[in-house]
């Protein structure tokens, strides 16, 4: 068995004990406007993976490749990932360029570092980003492939068409949160 496959196969369900309760709403405004240039949206669009690290909350985009980063309450510094494709750091369908988006779907902290994981629905979507919060330019973007096979691999885990909508370290394991996609 690869060291990547599951020993067991775990299935979400519906818990009717669980509640949610939102004690605070924070506005997902940038600290600094946006330009032309950085080709960065005016406001925080998506939230598809947050995390905390050393009191800070982290946003992770699927749409466009920028981290944000704020202490509760206060505006979000950016990040910017590497650009895609013609120089572009939004993805959208009025683009066209949807399909040349990293998908980061997912962020956990492990060690003072923030990882984002791609959705792996796509080749260029089989990444994982490494932000240290405490040298930014030294963040970097990994081609993560071999991981992604092995998922892809075991139909039990990907259904045959992987997308990865979470991740998290609990102890000494790493679990991986797919959608099923067939059915």
């Amino acid at each position: 068995m690869s060291p990547f496959s599951p020993t067991k196969t775990l299935v979400a369900r519906l818990d009717a004990t669980l509640e949610a309760r939102v004690v605070q709403r924070t506005s997902l405004a940038y600290l600094n406007e946006a330009t032309e240039g950085d080709d960065r949206p005016h406001h925080v669009r998506a939230a598809s993976g947050i995390c905390f690290v050393g009191g800070e909350l982290v946003v992770v985009q699927d749409d466009a490749s920028f981290l944000a980063m704020f202490e509760p309450s206060k505006k979000a510094q950016h990040f910017a990932l590497p650009a895609g494709p013609g120089g572009r750091r939004r993805f959208e369908k009025r683009l066209g360029n949807k399909n040349d988006k990293l998908d980061l779907e997912s962020a956990f902290a492990f060690g003072g570092r923030v990882f984002a994981i791609g959705s792996g629905s796509l080749p260029v979507r089989e990444r994982v980003v490494v932000f240290d919060p405490h040298a930014p330019s030294l963040s970097k973007v990994f081609d993560a492939t071999a991981l992604y096979a092995e998922l892809h691999a075991d139909l039990r885990f990907s259904g045959g068409a992987l997308n990865i909508e979470g991740a998290a370290v609990l102890g000494h394991d790493f679990r991986v949160l797919a959608v099923d996609q067939g059915g």
